[in-house]
């Protein structure tokens, strides 16, 4: 879990992981976007394999900020968990 959104990019191999309770996997070329507070996983789908990727974890007031700034007003970003 972590305080921040977390946003990844697959770029070699997949990533398996656990998200609300079910099992995903994630190939390379895939963007993962988890929201703040959210139990996850993650590991290299397959041993042999791996996985390369790179994440960000944007603060969430950073984002909002950022998000306002692109669209030159005031907007409060929601977002609903399943």
């Amino acid at each position: 879990m972590h305080e921040t959104f977390v946003i990844g990019v697959i770029e070699q191999g997949a990533e398996a992981f656990s998200y609300h309770g079910e099992k995903h996997v994630a190939f390379a070329g895939s963007v993962v976007v988890i929201n703040p507070g959210e139990v996850h996983t993650g590991s290299a789908a397959s041993l042999e394999v791996g996985w390369t990727y790179r994440m960000l974890y944007p603060d969430v007031k950073r984002l909002q900020q950022a998000t306002s700034e692109t669209r030159q007003q005031t907007q409060i970003l929601t977002f609903r968990s399943r």
